[in-house]
């Protein structure tokens, strides 16, 4: 089994955390090939080359004071009329349903206010450099023939305290994590549509429950019941289950990390960087973040999805739990284990 890593983001050269994700990505493995497409500077670049090792990097290179940078803040800034009707047709349904100025919602509501709604591609950058790094695995393919099994896109600064993550650990028996624990999963799903308890205003792409289950689940509901059905039937048949996944389905880390058979990860990634901002549903209250339009990207390409939950994520030097970077409240940890 070949695996191509993308690793994209600004980077700084922190040994700990360097260090850390090359534990839990497992990115010292002799089938796994990486593809550095980044923002850094280049002396930055050089030296996590040189510490993850010179024969594991295939490519190497940065967006930053570069003609790609400047194409990137173009794109950035260019939305086509399907953006600017979705901003018009999202601000439409947050005055039906009495969002806006409503001091009820939630403050981590963006779109509570009018500021809110001038059309905009919010993290296409990190998508952009995905899609060159892309770019350059498919270029190695063909120059040595050879075709990766699976490709993942990393960041340095997010990785599993404790755990590990990747095909080579995602299909393993020793695995723990929530979505190899097949009763986990359907107790997790069985409770997906009941209301939450704890603050109906809260607009969040992950919104965790009272009883410990989490309603949006790496998403919206709905796009995530999507894909539970695609394998609800084989929760109990560990085969048939790893089949499906490595057929049709990514595994996600949000939008920090996620990996998928080579042929899909193309497939989506193009999808995502063709028609970043253009995937919108109503039921999606978050649509225009960057984990809706990866998510929706995803199923648009005829593919299937599940988040990773975990409550030992490390991002940017703390400990977070429960997605507290999206803005959740303090819920208390003991209360929220996902295993």
């Amino acid at each position: 089994m070949k695996i191509a890593v993308i690793i994209v983001g600004k980077i700084k050269y922190n040994i700990n955390e360097i260090n850390n994700a090359i534990r839990c990505y497992n990115l010292n493995n002799e089938n796994t090939d990486i593809f550095i497409y980044n923002n850094s500077d280049i002396n930055t670049n050089n030296l996590l080359v040189n510490h993850i090792g010179k024969n594991k990097v295939k490519y190497v290179n940065t967006v930053l004071d570069s003609d790609d940078e400047k194409i990137c803040n173009k794109l950035s800034n260019t939305c086509n009329n399907t953006i600017i009707n979705n901003f018009k047709e999202f601000y439409n349904l947050c005055i039906r349903e009495n969002i806006l100025n409503n001091n009820n919602v939630s403050q981590h509501a963006p779109f509570k206010n009018t500021n809110f709604f001038k059309p905009s591609k919010r993290a296409f950058q990190q998508y952009f450099q995905l899609m060159l790094a892309l770019t350059e695995i498919e270029k190695y393919e063909n120059l040595n023939n050879i075709k990766y099994d699976f490709i993942m896109k990393i960041r340095l600064d997010f990785y599993l305290k404790h755990d590990n993550f990747g095909p080579n650990h995602y299909f393993s028996d020793k695995n723990h994590i929530l979505l190899k624990s097949y009763s986990n999963l359907k107790k997790y799903y069985d409770k997906i549509d009941e209301e939450d308890n704890y603050f109906k205003y809260e607009y969040r792409i992950n919104n965790y429950l009272f009883w410990r289950t989490t309603k949006f689940l790496g998403g919206q509901f709905i796009l995530n019941n999507t894909s539970y059905d695609q394998i609800k039937y084989n929760l109990n048949n560990r085969d048939n289950f790893n089949k499906i996944i490595k057929d049709k389905f990514v595994i996600t880390i949000n939008d920090a990390c996620f990996f998928s058979n080579g042929d899909n990860f193309k497939t989506f990634v193009k999808n995502l960087f063709n028609k970043y901002g253009e995937f919108y549903r109503e039921d999606i209250k978050f649509w225009w973040t960057a984990e809706a339009q990866l998510h929706q990207s995803i199923l648009y390409s005829n593919i299937y999805y599940f988040d990773y939950l975990q409550n030992n994520n490390y991002y940017k030097g703390r400990e977070m739990w429960v997605n507290d970077y999206h803005g959740c409240e303090k819920y208390n940890k003991e209360d929220m284990k996902t295993n």
